[in-house]
């Protein structure tokens, strides 16, 4: 089948051609993808996420570094906690420890592309423990909360995406106020700008 090619004027292929905007037959309304689901399409979107089962006072960090590019990293994230947690996010942190590796997955399962934007993390007992791993002592705290206590845990997310800075290490922190299980969920497109 062939389609109308807008840039050229004329006929063509569709793979290679403009197609013309298309609407659904049984409502006409305009069918479209969000700017972010396009980008699973191109095997550029990933996720990683880990579970931590922490004693009360632990600190759980996981450690996000962007590559030395122009190709950032636009991200979104989930908390979810079965007890009460204090979340903050660091932009700055300073790896003393190297973390142990959560594999980053293509959102688009028949891609072969791999993320550029790493994926780590460390557990420890205690802010001292912690702070041999993670520093975060000349880092810029991004956001602070809490994340209150349900009788089915609760949770925080980020819908709006951050846009990361390249050649940058993020440290998302976590500390159980009591025991329970903390997961953490991180979605991100890796895209350089047009212009």
């Amino acid at each position: 089948m062939a389609v109308w090619n807008l840039i050229k004027g004329k006929w063509g292929n569709p793979r290679t051609s403009v197609a013309p905007i298309r609407t659904d037959a049984s409502t006409h309304s305009l069918q479209t993808v969000t700017y972010e689901h396009h980008e699973i399409h191109g095997g550029s979107h990933f996720f990683a996420e880990h579970g931590f089962d922490l004693s009360a006072a632990d600190y759980m960090d996981v450690i996000i570094t962007t590559p030395d590019t122009t190709k950032w990293s636009h991200i979104t994230y989930e908390l979810e906690c079965e007890d009460e947690t204090l979340w903050m996010i660091y932009e700055g942190g300073t790896v003393l420890t190297a973390g142990t590796t959560v594999t980053a997955i293509n959102n688009n399962r028949n891609s072969s592309k791999t993320a550029g934007t790493t994926v780590t993390y460390v557990q420890g007992e205690n802010e001292a423990t912690t702070a041999t791993y993670t520093s975060t002592a000349s880092a810029t705290r991004l956001a602070l909360g809490t994340v209150a206590s349900f009788k089915a845990g609760g949770n925080t997310t980020r819908d709006h995406e951050i846009v990361l800075k390249q050649n940058e290490t993020y440290v998302f922190r976590a500390i159980a106020t009591s025991a329970g299980w903390v997961s953490f969920n991180a979605e991100w497109y890796e895209h350089t700008d047009k212009d």
